[in-house]
């Protein structure tokens, strides 16, 4: 285990924007995830979990802060049961388990993140969610005790689950997919990528940035990149952030984009989309900021 200090955060985040995590590290084992969780308590550091930064925007995190990013990439398939460990990135899962001519996580076949996150923010696309598809998730909590969750033990909403409000860090995931044809299985996957080349904007971003707002009254989901749209938004730039003309839930990172600016970015979509529909729409991103920032911005 190496803990670096001061280490520049624009190559660990997808946006590519740059500030500096004053403790950072990289884990490829589970004894230095341990020996990192301990260094953390020992040193009065709050522990925050690094995937392969896709729905991550950091910005001035405080001093007492630990990043660690963990890197354990195995994957194993038997027969409909693939075996992933929280490292390993979700579109290489989905292309091995298909080419056994396992369905299931086509919709995955673009989603640039590390499975472990994916799990923990229950991600989807195409009407698909990950944890349709997990049968148990291993586990380790901040004191370096390993466990295992039965899908049963875990709570889930869209975009959501109960693994996101506990001090628990995904080791590794258990999934049971299904055989289907391998050429229905790539005429699928073919079809996704076609619709997202037609709907989604190319560039340096964090995906959907808004989470999808349901409309108890009408009962269906409103998503927030008709919002956004609805208020004139699409488009738009501020600095060197655009509001994406092709999917407005976008946010483009065009150039040397601050993390601060992203953040007032995200706080005027909040706050128009607000004063013209009534809806408070929720980042569906990550926002490592400092609490002061964050309250600034109406974010905390």
């Amino acid at each position: 285990m190496n803990i670096k200090f001061n280490y520049k955060s624009n190559t660990l985040s997808t946006m590519r924007t740059m500030n500096v995590i004053h403790n950072y590290c990289e884990i490829d084992n589970i004894d230095d995830l341990k020996n990192a969780l301990k260094y953390a308590k020992d040193n009065s550091l709050k522990v925050l979990i690094l995937g392969n930064g896709s729905n991550t925007l950091i910005g001035d995190l405080p001093c007492d802060t630990l990043v660690i990013r963990i890197k354990m990439k195995k994957i194993e398939i038997k027969d409909t049961v693939v075996t992933a460990q929280c490292g390993a990135i979700l579109p290489y899962v989905a292309k091995l388990s298909m080419e056994k001519s396992l369905s299931g996580l086509e919709w995955a076949a673009q989603i640039p993140g590390s499975i472990g996150g994916a799990v923990i923010m229950n991600a989807g696309a195409f009407k698909g969610e990950i944890m349709d598809f997990i049968e148990k998730v291993t586990v380790m909590d901040y004191s370096g005790e390993i466990h295992e969750l039965k899908r049963s033990d875990i709570e889930c909403g869209h975009r959501w689950t109960s693994l996101m409000q506990k001090e628990l860090i995904v080791i590794s995931v258990v999934l049971r997919l299904k055989h289907d044809d391998h050429e229905e299985i790539m005429k699928r996957v073919a079809g996704y990528r076609e619709y997202r080349t037609k709907t989604q904007p190319k560039g340096c971003s964090l995906g959907s940035t808004f989470k999808g707002y349901f409309d108890e009254t009408e009962g269906r989901n409103i998503s927030a990149g008709y919002l956004i749209d609805k208020c004139n938004l699409k488009g738009k730039m501020y600095k060197e952030i655009l509001i994406s003309d092709k999917h407005a839930n976008f946010l483009i990172n065009t150039g040397n984009a601050d993390p601060d600016d992203f953040l007032k970015v995200i706080s005027d979509i909040r706050k128009t989309v607000f004063e013209q529909t009534g809806i408070k729409l929720q980042p569906e991103i990550r926002l490592w900021f400092s609490k002061e920032t964050l309250e600034k911005y109406d974010l905390l």
